[in-house]
């Protein structure tokens, strides 16, 4: 076999998020030629968006989207399937060289109009994803906090007097009084919109939001709120249903009516007037009362105090919810209920997502991420043990940096698969793979994969990294170097941005980057492949995958011979009827390059 045989496939019907039922068109008998680059240039940089040229034949109009008299007329949308594969003839089949999606169908004309061609760029997943937004909020799209009746996110239009319940599961919200709502800064990242009223429309019974309907818990419930109390001693400042929050001389004490009784409970010195909290509070109205307080995610002790009879209800669960700010100076945003609260963690998790701050593995964080997007799981790979943890959450904007800025707080990599895959991978798995076997080795004694005559082996600093500056959560910095490396070949400066979560977490990512960024490698380029026409070669070279290991092996006249073991950074296949050109750019973490040709092949004019 002369090189191997090549199948282009496009899906003309399938969306590009439903991977399950792709149905394959094969067009390769149309194909003139096709291109495809994988990977990175650099070390320190991301892995690019996976690019692939295909020219096809368009004589007969096949691929002219405004050929009403077409074959695929009405189906040659942007984004749609394709991939190429090849078999190299052992008898392992067609193994996957490129999966992606097409941006458009370009038409050209040329000779007088004799000959036309359709040449099709294509990109991969991450190409896609760069369309993708995350969420404006967390808290008030999440699904696994339990089963909440109702969320306010006090987002609606500024003047406003009724406040959108997310989740439409009652009548509806007013907002009374004789003003809208105003817009003013957020206490933290996802509150936006508060019900504050000028003090002259301002009455204990007019001002709040009036839940209309039998809306409350009829078991374990939470309500949750972020309030910012700025009254004076003694003043009701929030109430809902069968709860009020009162700030008292001794600190702020939350109220409780069960069956005609008021119980206060005393929130401590936890909550400080002037600066703004967020309450859950969970209880079973019809059984056992209260149950719990959490004030900014923790959990206050309670200690019940049987002060005079109430007024409220006595069976909460079945009368018309109402929150109310009976005090001008009360700001109150992302009001919600649940009716199955799971108390210390639950309550944790909760507060983290409403103030974008929550601490988990970067493996989770990709998840979390990921989900926002319409891609299904199979169309991504999640980190296996991850060794990070991060906490700042990104808010709004666009999906992929956030994705490439977790893989950063891990030290890891993220590329797109030959199979079209999202991959996560850890911060070890590159030096796993540069510590284990080759996956293909390369040397001119003619043992191995043959290489050309022509070797160029650098020797510089242009892939050192020896002072990291790493910023993390919170907005703090961690800053290291490796001294010897400074002293012996000057600085050379990384700075990169990261969500991870603490101060040790910081300092040994900072050390993983710095350690192996400081040292001084060879860089290998410019290598020539000799024809590989035998159906192993082919088959190990159409086999490797990006941060796969390889070695390559110079034997010089005289003296030492020279080894270098390098991971993939880059894959390029460049296919014609008579030539198939691969090119692979490769490193450890800060080794060189070096390029493979493969020779020119004979075929026919089509790669069929």
């Amino acid at each position: 076999m002369a090189y191997p045989t090549v199948k282009v496939e496009i899906s003309f019907v399938d969306s590009p998020y439903n991977p399950y039922y792709t149905t394959w068109t094969d067009v390769t008998s149309y194909v003139r030629s096709a291109s495809v680059r994988r990977g990175r240039t650099d070390d320190f940089q991301n892995f690019d968006v996976g690019s692939a040229t295909i020219v096809l034949d368009n004589r007969a109009r096949r691929f002219d989207p405004y050929n009403t008299a077409g074959p695929y007329y009405g189906q040659l949308l942007p984004r749609r399937w394709i991939r190429i594969t090849a078999d190299p003839g052992t008898g392992i089949g067609y193994q996957n060289v490129y999966t992606g999606y097409v941006a458009g169908w370009p038409v050209s004309w040329t000779d007088a109009g004799y000959d036309s061609t359709v040449t099709v760029e294509c990109f991969d997943l991450l190409g896609l994803l760069g369309d993708s937004e995350l969420p404006p909020d967390w808290i008030s799209g999440e699904r696994n906090l339990g089963n909440y009746w109702a969320w306010w996110a006090a987002d609606d239009q500024p003047g406003s007097t009724t406040i959108t319940n997310r989740l439409a599961r009652n009548a509806g919200v007013n907002l009374v009084g004789t003003t809208g709502i105003t817009q003013l800064d957020p206490f933290g990242a996802g509150y936006r919109w508060t019900p504050k009223r000028p003090a002259s429309t301002m009455t204990s019974t007019t001002v709040g939001l009036n839940v209309v309907g039998t809306l409350k818990e009829t078991a374990i419930g939470a309500y949750i709120a972020l309030v910012d109390p700025t009254p004076s001693s003694n003043t009701t400042i929030m109430s809902f249903g069968a709860f009020t929050i009162v700030n008292t001389s001794t600190g702020l004490t939350v109220e409780f009516i069960k069956s005609g009784t008021k119980y206060t409970y005393n929130l401590g010195t936890g909550v400080q007037t002037f600066q703004p909290f967020h309450i859950i509070i969970v209880s079973d109205v019809t059984v056992s009362g209260l149950r719990k307080i959490y004030v900014n995610g923790q959990s206050v002790t309670l200690s019940a105090t049987t002060a005079a009879t109430g007024t409220a209800p006595t069976n909460v669960a079945t009368v018309t919810d109402r929150v109310a700010f009976q005090d001008f100076f009360v700001w109150a945003q992302e009001y919600g209920g649940w009716t199955d609260a799971q108390f210390d963690a639950w309550a944790a998790y909760n507060y983290g997502l409403a103030i974008n701050y929550y601490e988990e593995t970067t493996a989770n964080r990709f998840d979390r991420y990921m989900a926002t997007s319409d891609l299904a799981t199979i169309q991504y790979q999640t980190a296996t043990n991850p060794e990070t943890n991060v906490a700042q959450l990104a808010l709004g904007g666009p999906l992929l940096p956030a994705i490439q800025r977790t893989a950063d707080s891990e030290g890891g990599e993220i590329y797109v698969d030959k199979a079209g895959v999202v991959t996560f991978v850890n911060r070890s798995y590159a030096a796993a793979k540069g510590a284990g076997s080759s996956a293909a080795t390369f040397d001119d004694t003619g043992t191995n994969l043959k290489y050309g005559t022509n070797l160029e082996i650098e020797y510089n600093a242009d892939t050192v990294r020896n002072s990291i500056t790493l910023n993390y959560s919170g907005g703090n910095t961690y800053q290291t170097e490796n001294l010897t490396s400074v002293t012996d070949i000057g600085r050379a400066e990384f700075s990169v941005d990261t969500d991870v979560s603490t101060y040790d977490q910081a300092a040994s990512l900072a050390a993983f980057y710095v350690g192996t960024g400081a040292a001084l490698k060879p860089q290998v380029s410019a290598i020539d492949v000799s024809p590989n026409t035998a159906n192993s070669a082919w088959a190990t070279i159409l086999g490797l995958e990006l941060l796969d290991k390889i070695t390559v092996t110079r034997t010089p006249s005289t003296g030492s011979v020279f080894t270098q073991g390098l991971c993939i950074n880059q894959i390029q296949h460049d296919i014609t009827p008579n030539q198939w050109k691969t090119t692979i750019l490769g490193s450890g973490r800060y080794v060189g390059w070096f390029v493979l040709d493969v020779s020119k092949l004979d075929g026919p004019d089509l790669l069929i």
